[in-house]
């Protein structure tokens, strides 16, 4: 993947992350009631948070320590720009004053933000950023967007159908970004002992190889034996199938 492509992907990030702190942080100063405030509030120090993260992604590819994500890099790049349009147009006209309007872009930022790459990027770079993903800490973001909709989330079951189809689009992109890392880790440069034919893992223990494959795909191993080993190792055997099939 080009180096270039994934510093713009990176700074798309870090855009979309912008506007939607800015937007949390405007609610918060506009609001009236106090309870609110603190709670736009929570959600623009959170989008800091995963802001913070972003960065730290730029400085491991300007080390050069960033690997290999994106098997179509244009394309997802492509698409956050379209993603930042959109959101940049849910945000320009808000009435600060209408309580299930600001829920509802609300709503619609986080759904614009779900990108499978965001996900993927949280998921595959925590070796490289020693286990500090913001994955979990985005669920509970989530949440907390959830379960503040209170009264007008019982009022209008819209916003509860919403709210259970950005949950499942979360939960489908956090499993699609388990199997890309499989996969990732299955294409890449696997250390096998010389010896034993052992391999090791990422954490640096050796195991069987039809453990670290079966941990990582679904596949089954059954044992048999090849017709040079036969020879080799089983001679009389291999003698009398020969003479068999004769």
């Amino acid at each position: 993947m080009a180096v270039d492509v994934l510093f713009d992907i990176l700074n798309e990030a870090i855009e979309l992350e912008k506007m939607a702190m800015g937007y949390y942080q405007s609610v918060s100063e506009q609001s009236s009631d106090e309870k609110m405030k603190t709670f736009w509030r929570s959600m623009a120090v959170q989008e800091g948070e995963h802001l913070q993260y972003w960065k730290s992604l730029i400085e491991l590819t300007e080390a050069g320590r960033i690997r290999d994500v994106f098997d179509y890099p244009t394309r997802v790049l492509s698409e956050l720009r379209s993603i930042s349009k959109q959101v940049e147009e849910t945000i320009k006209n808000i009435q600060y004053d209408d309580r299930e309007q600001l829920f509802l872009t609300a709503y619609r930022l986080e759904f614009y933000m779900l990108h499978p790459a965001f996900e993927a990027l949280f998921h595959l770079m925590k070796q490289e950023t020693g286990n500090q993903s913001p994955e979990e800490g985005y669920a509970r973001h989530l949440q907390n967007l959830f379960s503040e909709l209170g009264d007008l989330g019982q009022k209008n079951s819209a916003f509860q159908l919403i709210a259970d189809l950005v949950q499942q689009v979360f939960a489908s992109n956090r499993q699609a970004a388990e199997q890309l890392a499989q996969v990732k880790e299955l294409r890449g440069l696997l250390p096998v002992c010389m010896h034993c034919k052992n391999v090791r893992d990422d954490e640096g223990y050796w195991q069987k190889i039809e453990k670290y494959i079966g941990d990582r795909a679904e596949v089954e191993f059954s044992h048999g034996i090849c017709e040079d080993c036969m020879v080799k190792y089983y001679p009389e055997i291999a003698e009398d199938i020969k003479n068999a099939g004769e």
